[in-house]
């Protein structure tokens, strides 16, 4: 005999251990699903929008209609009530012209549950008073009476409800349902509860969370049921297990009216899992809102200023342990940094020797990088000055030569007495244009020479769309001749309006046209231009 109880005792941790990983596994797979909740969203928004894209096929009939919305109405019941409503609504409406009784009675109840969600008792108790029950089929006299138990259920959270009235339509329910109906079951686990008769209902409610598919609407029900009647008990473990079981099928089926996270963060405040009981409480809160489930909002506001206490008491508690250990740290520093200070003495001095030496090194580097550079920059103004000297030379010399040339002529009109002639000359700017356009020609063409990459390191500083293309028969176009006489460093607008026979405003226009074209910084791109050919 002593050895079955010694079994006993030992595989009882064992069963406690078992249990609570359970429940750690479940917290941990409904923390997932709840990362993840705003993709089961998406998945019944894409369901309603499907529906709500079936609606507006042209030539529907009143059923296809009815069909539509309540499909809908299903779809929105437990996720955003007021367009619950609306749906419903329509169908009374759809079901009254139609003049289809078994429609219209449906459509009514779903209403009433509706409006009994929504805090809207007044409303909710008329539609229920205008149902005629003896008209009602056994299905419609179900649906009857579950709506009545849901209004009772609902109504209880603002005052106590008649037992004895609520007891009856249970008993009604349990007569009209089959035995073998989860509907049944439910009552009759709700019926043993009241009897204090606990295990057989959890039985009960286990097998039927067992039978559930995961889609299953009832797998959510049965496990919050489950959890409720292990609460009744006081089985801590079982109810956090079953509730989180109810949450995970809540969130995957994007349930916004839901009991199980806000029962489940009170248990789990219960078991002085503050942190997630906040966080759990939180949740039922914004979903409550999201659904403008009056009731559940209700009934969160009873219950999250206890939790949010108690995080506030813990996170109070967590900033003292804290404001010790600083203490403590701050003690153990002091006595290491006693310690370091000698080591750091010894440490500095060599440290000093050393920056001495990088600074030193660094400042040489920095010097002889500055020197290379102002070396090329010399090198580069040397050979350009040299190049340009020469080929102005050769310019000016041409020039001197052709004004000699154009003196003989006009001598030569005057002796021979042409007057008229030489007066025709002198007026005809035809030469001038003539050696304005070679001027401009030779510039081109000895600049590129300079600077063969000019048109392409040029473009590469403007955006791909902005790009300045010569046309076929030009080296450079005013935007680049522009830009190459401030390569040359000539960035004096009025320098540049003089060289190329422009207003000054033109020129002031055509440079902020260009800057505004650039790739990086506008302001900038002007030195960029001046970099454009230096060799590294």
């Amino acid at each position: 005999m002593k050895k079955p109880i010694t079994l006993l005792f030992l595989l009882l941790p064992l069963h406690a251990a078992l249990a609570t990983h359970k429940a750690d596994s479940l917290l941990n797979a409904l923390d997932q699903a709840m990362t993840h909740s705003h993709l089961y969203v998406q998945q019944k928004e894409a369901r309603i929008n499907d529906l709500k894209q079936m609606l507006r096929v042209p030539h529907l009939t009143p059923d296809q209609r009815y069909d539509i919305n309540v499909r809908l109405s299903q779809e929105y019941k437990s996720f955003m009530l007021d367009s619950a409503i609306r749906y419903t609504y329509q169908n009374v409406r759809i079901a009254q012209a139609t003049g289809s009784r078994e429609r219209y009675y449906a459509s009514t109840l779903d209403l009433a549950r509706l409006y009994s969600i929504t805090n809207l008792f007044v409303e909710a108790a008329d539609l229920l008073r205008s149902i005629p029950i003896g008209k009602l089929t056994t299905p419609l006299r179900i649906q009857y009476y579950e709506t009545y138990r849901a209004f009772y259920n609902y109504y209880s959270l603002r005052d106590d409800h008649d037992a004895e009235h609520y007891r009856a339509i249970r008993d009604t329910l349990m007569q009209l349902y089959d035995p073998a109906d989860n509907g049944y079951k439910s009552l009759l686990a709700e019926q043993l509860q009241t009897e204090g008769r606990h295990r057989e209902a959890q039985q009960i409610l286990v097998d039927m969370l067992a039978q559930a598919r995961q889609e299953d609407g009832w797998r959510a029900v049965a496990a919050y049921l489950a959890g409720d009647a292990y609460a009744k008990t006081g089985d801590y473990e079982r109810q956090i297990e079953y509730f989180a079981t109810s949450a995970i099928a809540d969130v995957k089926n994007a349930i916004k009216e839901n009991m199980s996270l806000r029962a489940l963060a009170m248990a789990l405040y219960h078991e002085g899992q503050i942190d997630r009981a906040y966080r759990y409480i939180q949740k039922s809160m914004e979903d409550a809102i999201y659904c403008n489930a009056h009731l559940r909002t209700m009934e969160i506001s009873q219950i999250f200023p206890i939790i949010d206490k108690a995080q506030q008491a813990r996170n109070e508690q967590q900033r003292k342990n804290m404001r010790a250990l600083n203490v403590c740290i701050l003690l153990l520093s002091v006595g290491l940094v006693a310690t370091l200070v000698s080591v750091y003495r010894q440490m500095r001095r060599l440290s000093h020797a050393k920056q001495a030496r990088d600074k030193v090194y660094r400042e040489l580097q920095a010097a002889n990088r500055d020197l290379q550079r102002v070396n090329r920059e010399l090198q580069e103004s040397n050979t350009l000055k040299e190049e340009y000297i020469a080929r102005y030379m050769n310019e000016a010399s041409g020039y001197l030569d052709k004004l000699e040339e154009y003196r003989h002529n006009l001598n030569r009109i005057a002796m021979a007495g042409k007057v008229e002639e030489l007066y025709k000359a002198l007026k005809s700017s035809r030469q001038v244009d003539e050696e304005v356009h070679n001027f401009y020609a030779n510039f081109d063409r000895s600049f590129l020479q300079l600077f063969p990459t000019f048109i392409d390191e040029f473009n590469a500083l403007l955006r791909e769309e902005e790009r300045i293309v010569p046309k076929q028969k030009e080296l450079l176009n005013t935007e680049l001749r522009i830009f190459a006489l401030i390569r040359l460093g000539i960035t004096d607008s009025n320098m540049i309006a003089h060289f190329l026979r422009y207003p000054v405003r033109t020129i002031y226009n055509y440079r902020a046209r260009v800057r505004n074209k650039a790739t990086g910084d506008r302001d900038k791109l002007e030195e960029d231009v001046m970099k454009i050919g230096m060799r590294d």
